[in-house]
Parts: C-alpha cells; sequence; structure tokens
C-alpha cells in the first residue's frame, strides 16, 4: 500500500460544537421519551469520545486545510461556497 502524505491534498472538514450535538441529541430523545441521567451521561461519553472539534484544532495551522463549521452553514449555504470558492480558488457559479 501506498504511503500518501496528507499535507499535500487539500482537505475539507466539517465539523459541529459538540453542545450543539448535546442539545440535538436531548431534543430528539425528549421527543421519543423522559430522559434518564444515565442517558444524559452516555451521551456525554459519546460526545467526548468522538469529539472531533477537538481533534480538528490541530489542523488550523495547515494551509491546505479548509474548514465548515456545521453552525455557520446549516442554514447558509452561501457560507460554504464562499469558503470552497476562497479555499480553491474557482468560481461557483449560480447557472451551474
Amino acid at each position: 500500500m501506498k504511503n500518501y502524505n496528507i499535507n499535500h491534498y487539500p482537505i475539507i472538514i466539517s465539523f459541529r460544537e459538540p453542545r450543539d450535538i448535546l442539545l440535538s441529541m436531548l431534543r430528539i430523545k425528549n421527543k421519543l421519551n423522559n430522559i434518564t441521567k444515565k442517558e444524559i451521561d452516555d451521551m456525554l461519553r459519546r460526545i467526548q469520545f468522538h469529539n472531533v472539534y477537538c481533534q480538528t484544532r490541530t489542523w488550523y495551522k495547515n494551509s491546505n486545510a479548509i474548514f465548515l463549521i456545521y453552525e455557520k452553514f446549516y442554514t447558509n449555504f452561501d457560507y460554504i461556497f464562499d469558503k470552497i470558492e476562497q479555499f480553491f480558488k474557482i468560481d461557483i457559479s449560480e447557472n451551474r
């Protein structure tokens, strides 16, 4: 298997703030039934284990990586397109 150096390739990273993940999970769970303390603790453990948000902070200094924040692009597609256009130095036309 070939060994690739990811520093030579453009990387797009999309991440979501962990507290927002927890609130969404709680809202969904609460609609289904009452939430127990154990369930909340389990959700917190899952978020801590899968906390990509903290892991991706190490990439901030990497010039070949672009970060798309879920809370910003959830309702604003212009945010995504502007970031991608700037990063790849391309023009994304509305007519395409």
